[in-house]
Order: structure tokens, then C-alpha cells, then sequence
């Protein structure tokens, strides 16, 4: 009985020294990913579990393009979002051109002071994203609203949010 005690307090111990590495990793990966625009950060928060809100909010993304050489458009226009909730919608741009093209999407969002409950944890404006030449790409857009919002007195009457960006 003892060797498998000994045996099972190994594993944890090797379990716990893995994590521990790994949670050491993602500041120098994020960073890797700020630098070269090649991979997406971990955003640890973003998985674990967060206090669940009460009001729901009907979110408008939109995708505004002034480029003739790019088709840039949301998948999913609408959404109802319940404050404390993760998630995830995806915008695409597909480069009309027969050259690469560098895209940096904007931002927008309104009434402006919603911005103040919503976490980011990844948004299209974080960074610069190339489309090869007659190439569609993906840029998800991670979001939650805070269940602080709901104190909010311009928020009591008001749950329509508009967001999105521009190009």
C-alpha cells in the first residue's frame, strides 16, 4: 500500500511542476504572439469561471468596410448576451486582390460608456493581419459584458449595445 501512495504522490507532484511550467510559459508566449502576429495569446480568464449577471443585452456587431479590394463581414450580426458570459464571434475578410494586403480593424462601439463593462480577450484591433492575395481569413472576437453593468443607471432602460469595427 505504501509504494502505490509513493507511487500516486509522484504523479501528483509531476502533475503539479507540469502546470506550474506551463502557467509560467504564457506571459512569454503572449508576448510571442504580441511581437509576431503569428498565433493568438492565452487569456487564462477567459476559461475560468466567472459570476454569472442577470440582464440579457442585445448586441448588434457590425462590419464596416471603405476598401473596394476586401469583402469584410460579420457571421453573426446579433446576438443576446447574458451579463458575466463568454463569447466568441467571428468576422471574416477576404482580400478581392491579386496582392497581399495588411488589414488593422477599428474598433467602434456605442453608447460609448458600455465600453467600460466589456472585456476584450480578443479582439481584431489588437493587431495587424495580412490576407494573401484572393484569400478569405477568420478574426474571432472574444467578449464578455461585465455583470457590473447592470448597476448601471443608463443600463436599466437600455440593453441594446452596437459594436464592431471598421476597415
Amino acid at each position: 500500500m505504501t509504494n502505490l501512495k509513493k507511487r500516486f504522490t509522484k504523479i501528483a507532484v509531476y502533475f503539479l511542476a507540469f502546470i506550474l511550467i506551463a502557467l509560467l510559459l504564457v506571459k512569454p508566449f503572449n508576448s510571442f504572439c504580441s511581437l509576431t502576429s503569428k498565433c493568438n495569446p492565452i487569456i487564462l480568464s477567459y476559461y475560468l469561471p466567472s459570476k454569472k449577471g442577470n440582464q440579457d443585452f442585445e448586441v448588434n456587431f457590425k462590419a464596416e468596410n471603405q476598401l473596394s479590394t476586401l469583402e469584410f463581414k460579420v457571421l453573426t450580426p446579433k446576438a443576446t448576451i447574458k451579463t458575466g458570459q463568454n463569447i466568441t464571434i467571428i468576422f471574416t475578410a477576404k482580400n478581392l486582390s491579386n496582392h497581399q494586403i495588411k488589414i488593422r480593424p477599428e474598433y467602434f462601439i456605442e453608447p460609448k460608456n458600455a465600453d467600460n463593462y466589456i472585456t476584450r480577450y480578443q479582439c481584431l484591433c489588437f493587431k495587424e493581419h495580412m490576407i494573401p492575395a484572393n484569400q478569405e481569413i477568420q478574426m474571432p472576437f472574444r467578449i464578455k459584458i461585465d455583470p457590473k453593468i447592470e448597476q448601471d443607471q443608463h443600463f436599466s432602460k437600455n440593453n441594446i449595445i452596437n459594436m464592431g469595427f471598421k476597415i
